[in-house]
């Protein structure tokens, strides 16, 4: 059994002909975007991200790097959201331990 389009993103609503045309679409779909935390030292960022395991498996490996710092992270933040990976980052909080 196959259904034909027309084909409904179920996160912003915008409509495709074509089932890959949908599927091209979810991978930067803003509105499907998850919280991501990321901390290192005494910061954390929240990156609001598409879920792309490759991406999120590469920071949380440079995170595991004992000589990987803030600062590092901060570029590396900056770099995902200029690649459009992640659409929106709050503010790095402060951890108080």
């Amino acid at each position: 059994m196959t259904v034909d389009g027309p084909y409904t993103c179920k996160y912003c609503g915008r409509t495709f002909k074509s089932l890959q045309s949908l599927k091209s679409h979810l991978q930067n779909c803003p509105k499907r975007s998850l919280p991501r935390e990321f901390s290192k030292g005494k910061v954390t960022f929240i990156c609001y991200m598409n879920p792309r395991r490759k991406v999120v498996n590469a920071v949380n490996s440079l995170l595991r790097k004992p000589d990987f710092n803030e600062q590092q992270l901060l570029g590396v933040v900056r770099y995902l959201q200029e690649n459009g990976e992640v659409h929106r980052i709050l503010m790095p909080e402060i951890n108080k331990n």
